[in-house]
């Protein structure tokens, strides 16, 4: 089975800080960064959130380095959401899961 390399990316709502509740966290999967990051950049400039710092460079930078990368987005001193970017690997290689061979 061959394995495959997945981004995967999730939206958090900071309910605390907010009175009215925003929707659950959203996830998504990819299958390489520029689609992702051609997809968040797109929608948020269409909801008018401020993208500064936010670019490929960036995210792929961090997820080389970190193997993760978020960013939270505020206004006026107030963290409303969250965007978690990182790698998931699809089909892993199987593993013996520490079971030994049976005894003759």
């Amino acid at each position: 089975m061959k394995s495959r390399t997945l981004i995967w990316v999730e939206i958090k709502y900071n309910h605390e800080q907010i009175s009215i509740k925003g929707s659950e966290a959203s996830v998504s999967y990819y299958s390489n960064l520029s689609l992702a990051m051609e997809a968040l950049l797109q929608q948020l400039a269409l909801q008018g959130w401020d993208t500064a710092g936010f670019n490929y460079t960036a995210v792929y930078r961090a997820i080389q380095l970190k193997n993760a990368y978020t960013k939270r987005f505020t206004h006026k001193g107030t963290a409303f959401f969250q965007v978690h970017i990182s790698k998931v690997e699809l089909n892993p290689k199987l593993d013996t899961f520490g079971i030994e061979p049976c005894p003759e």
